[in-house]
This record gives structure tokens, sequence and C-alpha cells, in this order.
């Protein structure tokens, strides 16, 4: 089968990279105002938990799917330079960045750092990753784990998979008995790079997601949401990973087999966002936070204020300071990528979605 990315699985994959990167902010707004006792409902944390059982894996998934299209049969080893540059440069100049100014902000934080935290936070960057920027450093893991398992297994991504499956079971076990272990991400690597291979195996199968996979992994989806909001259920167990499962399924069928009903303008549009999603990611918690600092000190109480602020924030601001960053020519320095558009929308053929 054919994995040359076709224009509009590519421009539906970053529409979809949209809804995760700001459901991903206003998450991560709504932990802060949790922090700060501004939201004191009974029930947040099981919100909280329906959210964050599915978006970070979505975003693991896509970067697999990504990966699949992208990369097609070629010997990843052969780029690894390039791809692992991608997101190490980021990594290590937005932990650097984001931890000074939080020693420099003191008790303005949520989390204030002292010197000596500081100091172990920027010397233990390579094995223990600070706040966010866990993603990337276990995307590292998952960039480096794919290329050399595709070297030693070939091609195949279902081995690949399957192999991913015994590791997210491994997961589970050493969560179970010690705990997660959090020097090098090691359990969570194992958890995400389920997620990632998964996507790896849906990118080089694109016309399995048909209208019967959209329902099933629909009622699932609505199963597990329920299971998390009316009984308690915690996801840092099997029950996570087979929630993640399905309702990452259900949201890339539901947006790709969707993907061709909309208008190429439309998609281009939410595409942008998604394209932007590495300078919203690593910029977004401090923007958000200041923000929420800024209305703090202004004596501000409305809850929808904070929430609305912080959002726009957190994905509007990103983008603007990236454009400033470009114009200053110091994106570069700063690890933030070359300014992309998306490609044009050319709607699927009427069998391309079964």
């Amino acid at each position: 089968m054919s994995t040359t990315p076709q224009p509009a699985r590519l421009v539906w994959l970053d529409a979809l990279r949209r809804l995760t990167i700001v459901l991903m902010v206003a998450g991560h707004v709504a932990r802060g105002l949790w922090a700060t006792g501004r939201i004191d409902w009974p029930d947040y944390r099981l919100y909280d938990a329906a959210l964050y059982v599915f978006h970070g894996p979505l975003f693991f998934v896509l970067c697999g799917i990504t990966l699949c299209c992208a990369g097609g049969r070629a010997r990843l080893l052969d780029d690894w330079p390039r791809r692992l540059g991608r997101l190490a440069h980021p990594y290590l100049v937005w932990t650097l960045i984001t931890a000074t100014a939080t020693l420099a902000m003191g008790g303005a934080v949520n989390n204030p750092l002292g010197w000596s935290a500081f100091l172990t936070i920027v010397l233990g960057m390579p094995v223990w990753p600070y706040s966010i920027f866990w993603f990337l450093y276990v995307l590292i893991l998952c960039q480096i784990a794919m290329a050399i398992l595709r070297e030693r297994l070939g091609h195949g991504a279902g081995r690949i998979l399957a192999l991913s499956v015994a590791g997210l079971a491994a997961g589970y076990v050493i969560r179970a008995l010690v705990g997660p272990i959090e020097a090098f991400q090691v359990t969570t690597f194992l958890t995400m790079f389920f997620f990632f291979s998964w996507g790896h195996w849906l990118g080089a199968r694109p016309d399995i997601l048909t209208r019967r996979v959209l329902v099933v992994s629909c009622i699932l989806s609505l199963l597990c949401w329920g299971a998390i909001l009316g009984l308690g259920r915690t996801i840092d167990t099997p029950f996570g990973g087979f929630a993640g499962l399905c309702i990452t399924t259900f949201l890339i069928a539901l947006v790709r087999r969707g993907a061709g009903s909309v208008p190429g303008a439309v998609m281009a549009a939410a595409a942008t966002v998604g394209i932007m999603s590495m300078e919203i990611y690593v910029i977004h918690h401090l923007l958000a936070g200041f923000a929420r600092i800024a209305l703090s000190r202004l004596g501000v109480e409305a809850l929808w204020i904070y929430g609305a602020v912080g959002l726009i924030a957190g994905v509007v601001g990103p983008i603007l300071v990236a454009a400033l960053f470009r114009r200053a020519g110091v994106a570069g320095l700063l690890g933030l990528p070359p300014p992309r558009r998306p490609a044009p929308v050319a709607r699927p053929a009427v069998g391309a979605v079964p």
C-alpha cells in the first residue's frame, strides 16, 4: 500500500492538531486556575481526567501518522540528525527560558523555583524534563525507538505496534509495582510509544477508518468518558490506555472522514493553528501564566475572564510572539521552525474514505 501523503490528508491532520493544541492550552489554563484556588468545583479533577486521557495520546498518534506519511519507506537513521535536532533544539532552549522566567518571577507563580532547583533543572535536562517539556523529551525517545525498530524489524508497522503493546503492558506493571519512573521518563515513554506506534500503523492504512470504526469508537469513547465522569475511574491504569485508544481513534476517524465535506478554505484556516503547534506548545505556558498573574494583580475575580484571557494568550499569543521573533531574525536560534502554509486542499474522491 502506498504511503505517499495526499494534501487533503495532511491538512485534516493539521486541523486536528489545532483542536488538540487548543484543548491542551485550555487544560493547562484550567490547571493553573485550580492550583491557585480559583477553580473549586468538587468534580474538577474528573473533567481534568476526561481531557487528559486523550489529548496527550492524540498528539503522539498524530506524530506517528506524520512520521509514516513523511518518511514512507526511507531509512529514518539516514535523517537522524535533522529529525532529532528539530525537537532537541526547542526542548533545550525553551526549558532554559521557562525555568529562568519562573526563577525570576519568584512567588508570583504557582510553583516557584530557588537557585538550587533551577540548577537541578538545567543540569538534569538530559534525564529529567522540566514542566510541560516532557512531551518533547518523550517524542525524541519515540523517534529514536521507531528509527531503531524500523532498522531492525523492517518496515512492518504491525510488528512494531505489537512490540509497543508489550511495552505498554510492561509500563503498567512497573507503575503498579514501584510507581512511575521519572528518570528518562521510562513509564511515560512506554505508554506514549504505544500511541506513537498506533499512529504509525494507521498512517500506512488510511482506508481502515471506515464508518463502522467511527461508530464503534464513538460508542466506546462515550462509555469511557462515562466511566471517568460517572464512576471516577482513574486514567493511570490499563483502563486509561484503552480509553485513550478509543477516543483518539474516534477523533481521527471523525475529522478524517469529515474533511471532504468541509470547504477547502475553512480546512486551510483551521490547519494554520495546527501548523504552528510547536510555537504554541513551547510558549503558551509562559504567556498564559503571565496573563493569569496580570489579571490577579488587577483585582479581576470573574472566572470566565481568567479562562478566556488565558486561552487567547496561550493560543494567539505564541503565534504573535513567534512572528516577532522571525522579524527580529532570532526564531531559528530559539528552535522555532520556519513559517509554513497549509497545502491546498484537494477534495478526496468519493471512494477515498470508505
